[in-house]
């Protein structure tokens, strides 16, 4: 139930980006889908009495990006400390996403709202890191001709994405994509 009004929020927050007369007012509705802060992070894991040190915790956000989803996903009902350990290890040694576990992933993204996650992807397969890690922007107009998409619908797009933390604006018309919606993407061939 809860997952389905997500996913309505996630299309509604399409829509309201779509439509001329919906935002007239230029006011857009206040909504936060975002990751986490490593401060909330604490607090929840302290609230399910787990006890990560430091280490450990970053070894989370760095697996999870502190995406909610992922990270209620990865820690789920384990409470054995050793156990939560081995799992976090090998997520953030071998990635979250296969190619197998791509399309459930994307979904927890919000990545099968299809208008807006078709940019989204190119945007992905654009902004690959390169070998010492390092990702270059794409400006909007360049990624509408790539895509052979509108400039419109490459913005609001891209506006989209922003609003849930799954784009992120690098300077005037720069764009990259969030490292774990990245690497969910690139998994599942876009």
């Amino acid at each position: 139930m809860c997952r389905r009004l997500l996913s309505l929020g996630l299309v509604t927050l399409w829509r309201l980006l779509d439509d001329d007369r919906a935002l007239e007012s230029g006011e857009l509705p206040w909504m936060s889908l975002l990751q986490w802060s490593d401060a909330f992070l604490r607090h929840w894991l302290e609230e399910r009495q787990i006890q990560l040190d430091a280490d450990d915790r970053r070894l989370l956000i760095r697996a999870t990006g502190l995406w909610p989803a992922l990270v209620t996903d990865l820690v789920g009902d384990r409470t054995e400390l050793r156990v939560l350990r081995e799992r976090i290890e090998a997520v953030a040694r071998q990635g979250l996403a296969g190619a197998e576990q791509a399309p459930f992933l994307r979904g927890r993204l919000g990545l099968d709202v299809l208008a807006p996650a078709g940019v989204i992807d190119v945007l992905a397969q654009l902004c690959k890191p390169n070998d010492a890690g390092a990702v270059e922007p794409i400006e909007a107009s360049d990624l509408a001709v790539i895509a052979d998409a509108q400039q419109r619908h490459v913005e609001l797009s891209l506006r989209w994405g922003e609003l849930l933390g799954l784009t992120r604006r690098e300077g005037a018309g720069f764009w990259t994509v969030d490292p774990i919606v990245s690497q969910v993407l690139l998994s599942s061939g876009g």
